[in-house]
Protein backbone atom coordinates (compact mmCIF):
# COMPACT_ATOMS: atom_id res chain seq x y z
CA UNK A 1 0.00 0.00 0.00
CA UNK A 2 1.15 3.31 -1.07
CA UNK A 3 0.07 6.04 0.96
CA UNK A 4 0.82 9.58 -0.45
CA UNK A 5 -0.21 13.24 1.40
CA UNK A 6 -0.91 16.22 -0.86
CA UNK A 7 -1.14 18.92 2.23
CA UNK A 8 -2.02 23.01 1.78
CA UNK A 9 -5.18 25.22 1.72
CA UNK A 10 -5.68 25.81 -1.98
CA UNK A 11 -7.81 23.76 -4.68
CA UNK A 12 -6.56 20.72 -5.39
CA UNK A 13 -8.89 18.84 -6.55
CA UNK A 14 -8.37 18.25 -10.25
CA UNK A 15 -5.32 17.33 -10.06
CA UNK A 16 -5.80 15.03 -7.36
CA UNK A 17 -9.01 13.74 -9.50
CA UNK A 18 -6.67 13.11 -12.73
CA UNK A 19 -3.96 11.52 -10.65
CA UNK A 20 -6.05 9.19 -9.06
CA UNK A 21 -7.92 8.12 -12.63
CA UNK A 22 -4.91 7.71 -13.98
CA UNK A 23 -3.66 5.18 -10.96
CA UNK A 24 -6.31 3.80 -11.49
CA UNK A 25 -6.47 2.81 -15.00
CA UNK A 26 -3.01 1.37 -14.12
CA UNK A 27 -4.59 -1.41 -12.47
CA UNK A 28 -4.42 -0.06 -9.01
CA UNK A 29 -7.15 -0.07 -6.53
CA UNK A 30 -7.12 4.01 -5.09
CA UNK A 31 -8.24 5.20 -2.42
CA UNK A 32 -9.18 9.08 -2.53
CA UNK A 33 -9.73 10.60 0.99
CA UNK A 34 -10.90 14.42 1.51
CA UNK A 35 -9.56 15.42 4.55
CA UNK A 36 -10.07 19.48 3.70
CA UNK A 37 -11.64 21.53 6.13
CA UNK A 38 -13.82 23.00 3.39
CA UNK A 39 -14.77 19.54 2.01
CA UNK A 40 -14.95 19.74 -2.08
CA UNK A 41 -15.02 15.86 -2.82
CA UNK A 42 -18.97 15.10 -1.79
CA UNK A 43 -19.82 17.38 -3.88
CA UNK A 44 -18.18 16.11 -7.14
CA UNK A 45 -18.89 12.46 -6.44
CA UNK A 46 -22.89 13.41 -5.50
CA UNK A 47 -22.50 12.08 -1.93
CA UNK A 48 -23.50 15.16 -0.45
CA UNK A 49 -27.22 14.64 -1.43
CA UNK A 50 -27.22 11.09 -0.08
CA UNK A 51 -25.15 12.01 3.11
CA UNK A 52 -22.82 8.85 2.50
CA UNK A 53 -19.02 9.10 3.46
CA UNK A 54 -17.51 6.35 1.50
CA UNK A 55 -18.47 5.81 -2.12
CA UNK A 56 -17.30 4.28 -4.98
CA UNK A 57 -17.24 6.53 -7.92
CA UNK A 58 -16.13 6.46 -11.02
CA UNK A 59 -13.63 3.25 -10.53
CA UNK A 60 -12.33 5.01 -7.15
CA UNK A 61 -13.40 4.76 -3.60
CA UNK A 62 -13.43 7.83 -2.22
CA UNK A 63 -14.25 9.17 2.01
CA UNK A 64 -15.25 12.66 1.77
CA UNK A 65 -15.06 15.33 5.03
CA UNK A 66 -12.99 12.85 7.59
CA UNK A 67 -10.92 14.92 10.06
CA UNK A 68 -8.51 12.05 11.46
CA UNK A 69 -7.75 8.47 11.00
CA UNK A 70 -10.01 7.65 13.89
CA UNK A 71 -12.80 8.62 11.52
CA UNK A 72 -11.18 6.90 8.80
CA UNK A 73 -10.59 3.36 10.55
CA UNK A 74 -14.03 3.73 11.68
CA UNK A 75 -15.44 4.29 8.32
CA UNK A 76 -13.60 1.39 6.84
CA UNK A 77 -14.91 -1.16 9.62
CA UNK A 78 -18.32 -0.11 8.56
CA UNK A 79 -17.66 -0.57 5.10
CA UNK A 80 -15.93 -4.09 5.97
CA UNK A 81 -12.28 -2.46 3.82
CA UNK A 82 -9.51 -3.18 4.77
CA UNK A 83 -6.92 -0.19 4.12
CA UNK A 84 -3.99 -2.34 3.55
CA UNK A 85 -5.60 -4.11 0.44
CA UNK A 86 -5.78 -0.72 -1.45
CA UNK A 87 -2.16 -0.05 -3.56
CA UNK A 88 -2.55 3.47 -3.51
CA UNK A 89 -4.57 6.01 -0.14
CA UNK A 90 -3.87 9.87 -1.47
CA UNK A 91 -4.85 12.22 1.10
CA UNK A 92 -5.76 15.66 0.53
CA UNK A 93 -5.99 17.73 3.48
CA UNK A 94 -5.04 21.33 5.56
CA UNK A 95 -6.10 19.96 8.74
CA UNK A 96 -3.42 19.67 11.45
CA UNK A 97 -4.96 16.55 13.09
CA UNK A 98 -4.39 14.47 10.07
CA UNK A 99 -0.86 15.43 10.08
CA UNK A 100 0.75 14.34 12.70
CA UNK A 101 4.36 13.56 12.70
CA UNK A 102 3.47 10.07 13.48
CA UNK A 103 1.05 10.21 10.50
CA UNK A 104 3.52 11.84 7.86
CA UNK A 105 6.09 8.83 8.83
CA UNK A 106 3.96 6.12 7.31
CA UNK A 107 4.15 8.08 4.41
CA UNK A 108 5.46 6.96 1.20
CA UNK A 109 5.36 10.16 -0.29
CA UNK A 110 4.58 13.97 0.93
CA UNK A 111 3.62 16.76 -1.62
CA UNK A 112 2.68 20.47 -0.12
CA UNK A 113 0.59 22.55 -2.60
CA UNK A 114 0.18 25.64 -3.18
CA UNK A 115 0.16 28.64 -5.89
CA UNK A 116 2.09 31.69 -6.27
CA UNK A 117 -0.06 34.58 -4.73
CA UNK A 118 1.36 36.02 -1.62
CA UNK A 119 -1.57 35.37 0.39
CA UNK A 120 -2.01 31.99 -0.07
CA UNK A 121 1.88 31.83 0.35
CA UNK A 122 1.41 32.66 3.45
CA UNK A 123 -1.62 31.02 4.58
CA UNK A 124 1.24 27.93 3.92
CA UNK A 125 3.70 29.47 5.89
CA UNK A 126 1.74 30.28 8.96
CA UNK A 127 0.44 26.56 8.74
CA UNK A 128 3.57 25.55 8.81
CA UNK A 129 4.59 27.71 11.48
CA UNK A 130 1.32 26.23 14.09
CA UNK A 131 2.31 22.55 12.58
CA UNK A 132 5.76 23.20 14.48
CA UNK A 133 4.02 25.13 16.93
CA UNK A 134 2.10 22.31 17.86
CA UNK A 135 4.24 18.91 17.18
CA UNK A 136 7.63 20.96 17.73
CA UNK A 137 9.01 19.30 14.87
CA UNK A 138 9.87 21.02 11.44
CA UNK A 139 7.75 20.12 8.47
CA UNK A 140 9.73 21.06 6.13
CA UNK A 141 12.04 17.87 5.58
CA UNK A 142 9.21 16.55 5.03
CA UNK A 143 7.64 17.40 1.37
CA UNK A 144 7.95 18.18 -1.80
CA UNK A 145 6.50 21.44 -3.34
CA UNK A 146 4.61 21.47 -6.03
CA UNK A 147 3.90 25.33 -7.31
CA UNK A 148 0.29 25.37 -9.47
CA UNK A 149 -1.04 27.69 -11.81
CA UNK A 150 2.97 29.57 -12.27
CA UNK A 151 2.57 32.43 -14.84
CA UNK A 152 6.46 32.73 -14.68
CA UNK A 153 7.72 29.46 -13.60
CA UNK A 154 11.15 30.11 -13.30
CA UNK A 155 10.38 33.43 -11.86
CA UNK A 156 7.77 32.09 -9.38
CA UNK A 157 9.67 29.10 -8.41
CA UNK A 158 12.73 31.82 -7.56
CA UNK A 159 10.27 33.74 -5.46
CA UNK A 160 8.42 31.03 -3.40
CA UNK A 161 11.54 29.34 -2.59
CA UNK A 162 13.16 32.33 -1.53
CA UNK A 163 10.26 33.58 0.53
CA UNK A 164 9.85 30.02 2.59
CA UNK A 165 13.53 29.81 3.42
CA UNK A 166 13.86 33.60 4.84
CA UNK A 167 11.12 31.93 6.97
CA UNK A 168 13.51 28.56 8.06
CA UNK A 169 11.15 26.36 5.34
CA UNK A 170 13.34 24.62 2.81
CA UNK A 171 12.01 21.87 0.72
CA UNK A 172 14.05 18.42 0.34
CA UNK A 173 13.75 18.65 -2.98
CA UNK A 174 13.22 19.78 -6.42
CA UNK A 175 9.92 21.85 -7.32
CA UNK A 176 7.68 20.34 -9.18
CA UNK A 177 6.34 23.32 -11.01
CA UNK A 178 2.70 23.56 -12.96
CA UNK A 179 2.11 26.83 -15.42
CA UNK A 180 -0.91 28.94 -15.65
CA UNK A 181 -2.73 27.76 -18.67
CA UNK A 182 -5.96 28.78 -19.50
CA UNK A 183 -6.99 25.61 -21.01
CA UNK A 184 -6.77 23.94 -17.65
CA UNK A 185 -9.71 26.01 -16.81
CA UNK A 186 -11.20 25.28 -19.68
CA UNK A 187 -11.09 21.70 -18.75
CA UNK A 188 -12.34 22.10 -15.80
CA UNK A 189 -15.22 23.58 -16.72
CA UNK A 190 -15.67 20.98 -19.12
CA UNK A 191 -15.36 18.44 -16.11
CA UNK A 192 -17.80 19.79 -14.27
CA UNK A 193 -20.58 20.18 -17.47
CA UNK A 194 -19.88 16.77 -19.27
CA UNK A 195 -19.47 14.70 -15.89
CA UNK A 196 -16.55 13.45 -16.85
CA UNK A 197 -12.33 14.16 -16.00
CA UNK A 198 -11.38 14.82 -19.33
CA UNK A 199 -7.55 14.83 -18.67
CA UNK A 200 -6.55 14.87 -22.42
CA UNK A 201 -7.74 17.95 -22.50
CA UNK A 202 -5.63 19.48 -20.11
CA UNK A 203 -2.31 21.38 -21.10
CA UNK A 204 0.74 19.32 -21.88
CA UNK A 205 2.85 21.01 -19.23
CA UNK A 206 0.14 19.92 -16.30
CA UNK A 207 -0.39 16.10 -17.63
CA UNK A 208 3.88 16.20 -17.55
CA UNK A 209 3.54 17.16 -13.49
CA UNK A 210 0.74 14.85 -13.06
CA UNK A 211 2.61 12.00 -14.82
CA UNK A 212 5.27 12.72 -12.00
CA UNK A 213 3.01 12.09 -9.55
CA UNK A 214 1.81 9.08 -10.69
CA UNK A 215 5.33 7.64 -11.16
CA UNK A 216 5.77 8.18 -7.66
CA UNK A 217 3.32 5.56 -7.08
CA UNK A 218 3.94 3.21 -10.04
CA UNK A 219 7.56 3.79 -10.98
CA UNK A 220 8.18 4.93 -14.39
CA UNK A 221 5.93 4.30 -17.32
CA UNK A 222 7.30 3.87 -20.55
CA UNK A 223 5.36 6.41 -23.45
CA UNK A 224 3.38 3.48 -24.46
CA UNK A 225 2.40 2.98 -21.05
CA UNK A 226 1.66 6.70 -20.49
CA UNK A 227 -0.49 6.94 -23.24
CA UNK A 228 -2.55 3.95 -22.79
CA UNK A 229 -3.13 5.38 -19.42
CA UNK A 230 -3.55 8.93 -20.46
CA UNK A 231 -6.01 7.68 -22.87
CA UNK A 232 -8.46 5.35 -20.84
CA UNK A 233 -11.50 4.14 -21.21
CA UNK A 234 -13.78 7.10 -22.21
CA UNK A 235 -17.40 5.56 -20.41
CA UNK A 236 -20.02 8.74 -20.68
CA UNK A 237 -20.31 10.12 -17.16
CA UNK A 238 -19.42 9.80 -14.02
CA UNK A 239 -20.96 6.71 -11.72
CA UNK A 240 -21.85 6.76 -8.44
CA UNK A 241 -22.66 3.62 -5.28
CA UNK A 242 -22.68 3.30 -2.01
CA UNK A 243 -20.24 0.97 -0.25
Amino acid sequence: MNLTYYVGTCDKSDMLLAVSLLLQRSERKVLLIDGMSMPWLRYRNGSWISKERWTSWNGLDTISGVRTWQEVDRLAKDAEVKLDDYDDIIVDTDLLALCSPQDLCKADTRFFVLTTESSMINRHLEWMVTYQNVHHQSFSDEFQLILMHATDPEEDVHYVEQVMSSSGVHPSRETLVIPYDESDWIAKLRTDSNQEVLIKQYARATREVWRQLVESSTGPLTEREWRKVLKGPRKGSWYHEAM
